[in-house]
């Protein structure tokens, strides 16, 4: 449960095992077709019909547009694992909006491998090595830079671990939280002034149920409050908000000392929702009711819901439009 501050040189901890990585070794490669940046569009999300595909529009639902993933035989050869390779999970902007982070790989099994694209469509990721090297999670965010927050949660039997990770470099910074005995870490959310967001499983022995929650760790290291039943967090753009899901309750927001929590969208199988760059609006998908995934946003202030997009996954603004 405690939160580590070790700071790693020349090992990348790209799993629970430690492998031996050089500097330089980051890889590279056109994921993008040639000519087709990044869009500057508000929010990038999953299309629902096109895993190979990221999906971009603005907030009040205009100007869609796509982007496929052109993998080149080189990525693949660095990653001769990943027999299907598709975005796994959330794909969310970096602090400037102008780059994107996620991870590759088996979409069936949730890991894969943390990369990065920037703004011109070139991939940036760490090569595998062999198939000792184990996946991570999959999900990772852009803290700034060429930095990554991740979470290590492969294999199984060994410890998970939040981490920063030099996507230059291929080499962890630091570990910032390791599981206690019957966890595992869920997700993860590092706040612009360096509190850390952990949402968290744990598994009774005995009875075989998972309780969870989201601990919020201070910038020491110190656990300040605990939210219970939380799930997928994310910090607003000041840091001093958190928004996150509670089973199949809808969203709630609380401070980032656990409190003032409140209930801001009372709605069934709600998925992870991001912040608008103002703190006004949550987006997240929802189903439709019409047998459909849909992107959608809620005003905080009056509880009005819009929907943005009929057909997409894991939403998320970018905080570019507001600078």
């Amino acid at each position: 449960m405690k939160r580590n501050l070790v700071l790693t040189v020349g090992l990348a901890l790209l799993g629970s095992c430690a492998v031996l990585v050089g500097l330089g070794l980051t890889g590279r490669a056109n994921v993008l077709p040639k000519g087709q940046g990044l869009p500057e569009k508000d929010i990038v999300f999953t299309p629902e019909d096109a895993s190979d595909s990221l999906g971009f529009i603005n907030a009040d639902g205009t100007g869609f547009e796509t982007r496929t993933l052109e993998i080149s035989e080189g990525f693949l050869r660095d990653l001769a694992r990943l027999s299907t390779l598709s975005p796994s999970g959330w794909i969310t902007w970096g602090p400037d909006g102008r780059s994107l982070a996620g991870s590759i790989g088996r979409y069936y099994t949730g890991a894969g491998v943390p990369f990065v694209i920037t703004a011109d469509g070139s991939l940036q990721f760490c090569p595998d090595g062999d198939d000792s090297t184990p996946f991570s999670s999959a999900r990772s965010w852009i803290v700034g830079g060429s930095t990554i927050l991740t979470i290590d949660e492969y294999p199984s039997e060994d410890p998970d671990r939040v981490l920063l990770m030099n996507m230059a470099t291929c080499i962890v910074q630091e570990v910032l939280y390791e599981q206690g005995p019957n966890e595992g870490i869920e997700e993860a959310a590092l706040s612009s002034d360096g509190w850390l967001a952990i949402a968290v499983g744990r598994r009774d022995p005995l009875t075989g149920e998972t309780s969870r929650w989201i601990a919020l760790i201070d910038p020491q290291g110190a656990e300040v409050a605990a939210v219970a039943d939380g799930r997928w967090p994310a910090w607003s753009r000041d840091g001093e908000w958190l928004v996150y899901t509670v089973n199949e309750d809808g969203l709630h927001i609380v401070r980032k000392e656990g409190t003032e929590d409140r209930k801001v969208l009372d709605a069934p199988k709600v998925g992870p929702a991001s912040w608008s760059p103002d703190g006004q609006w949550l987006a997240y998908d929802r189903p439709t009711g019409a047998g459909t995934e849909g992107i959608y946003k809620v005003d905080l202030a009056s509880g009005e819901e819009v929907e943005i997009y009929r057909g997409g996954f894991y939403p998320n603004w970018s905080w570019r439009q507001s600078d």
